[in-house]
């Protein structure tokens, strides 16, 4: 059981991205959608440099496939089979998962999407 980087997708916009971190334990995001940028900065006070020496194999397959998971072939693989991201747990799709983890997430003062 782990965490995996996974890159979700606008279903208004494919090239709108983000991403997010996975929990298999829990089946849930453990982080809101964050930009690349954003990420790394998380990443590294999550982490420390230990985690960030694998951040760049972890990102290329990220950039791959979508999703850090070895065995999954994409990323809909790892977030949205059997996922309880939803309230109460439930499952949600790649819409609903979008809107919770990026569009209605909380921000922060004078941030903005």
């Amino acid at each position: 059981m782990g965490r995996f980087i996974v890159e979700i997708r606008n279903p208004e916009d494919d090239a709108d991205r983000r991403l997010l971190e996975w929990s298999t334990v829990v089946d849930a995001p453990v982080t809101y959608g964050m930009r690349e940028d954003e990420f790394t900065d998380y990443y590294q006070a999550e982490y420390g440099n230990e985690g960030m020496r694998e951040l760049p194999a972890r990102m290329a397959r990220v950039r791959e496939k979508g999703t850090s998971a070895y065995d999954d072939e994409s990323w809909e693989d790892t977030a949205l089979v059997c996922n309880r991201a939803g309230p109460d747990e439930t499952q949600v799709d790649a819409a609903m998962l979008w809107k919770l983890c990026v569009a209605d997430r909380p921000r922060s003062e004078g941030e903005t999407s």
